[in-house]
């Protein structure tokens, strides 16, 4: 299930339960009505407003800080990839395949992972899902000739398995869905809360 459609979901439940309680004003006997019983409503309403506000505070700070974590892996991963990219060109011409090898990833990251979903680029089913492997399959069969050549893909090695292990962890974090139970149990709360009788809600306001 998609974000929209659960957005779509939540508001109609919300709505309806907002217009629910303009119908409960309507039908309600004038003795559910009297002040010690909007005082008692009042005071659950409210307890209840407070923990789905502590509720939502904290599952949006674990949304940001999850946000926030794949942001700097990507940023990471665009990073290694120039570094990788640049320590294969000083190596030689012999490894421009392995450099297409890269730019191919790396358009494709861009051209998946934005425009429709990661699960592309990810996927090990798919060719592209196993790019950065045959990258360092291609770098370990490199052959040095010289102090220099060495250095240089022990450093693309390194990259390499940098690039692996972020791949790996954006894999990781891809389809981390709410709880069916947690959202039920909020949006039940939500609902709830603007379902009260109009006359409880503004009474006193």
């Amino acid at each position: 299930m998609t974000a929209g459609v659960i957005a779509f979901m939540v508001s109609v439940c919300v709505f309806a339960g907002g217009i629910t309680g303009l119908l409960l004003n309507r039908i309600l006997p004038e003795h559910h009505l009297t002040k010690e019983t909007t005082d008692a409503v009042r005071l659950g309403i409210g307890m209840l407003s407070v923990l789905a506000a502590l509720v939502l505070g904290l599952l949006i700070a674990t949304a940001r800080e999850s946000l926030d974590a794949a942001d700097r892996i990507v940023r990471g991963m665009s990073a290694n990839l120039i570094e990788i990219d640049q320590a294969l060109d000083a190596y030689g011409p012999e490894v421009a395949p392995t450099r297409e090898l890269l730019r191919r990833y790396a358009a494709a990251m861009l051209r998946d992972n934005w425009a429709r979903s990661g699960h592309d680029v990810l996927d090990e089913g798919r060719l592209v899902g196993t790019t950065l492997e045959q990258v360092r399959r291609a770098v370990l069969a490199l052959k040095p000739a010289d102090t220099a050549q060495h250095w240089l893909r022990d450093q693309a090695l390194a990259i390499s398995g940098a690039l692996l292990k972020a791949r790996w962890e954006l894999l990781k974090r891809q389809d981390l869905p709410i709880r069916s139970a947690f959202l039920v149990v909020l949006t039940s709360w939500i609902t709830f809360i603007c379902k009260r009788p109009a006359s409880i809600a503004f009474s006193g306001c």
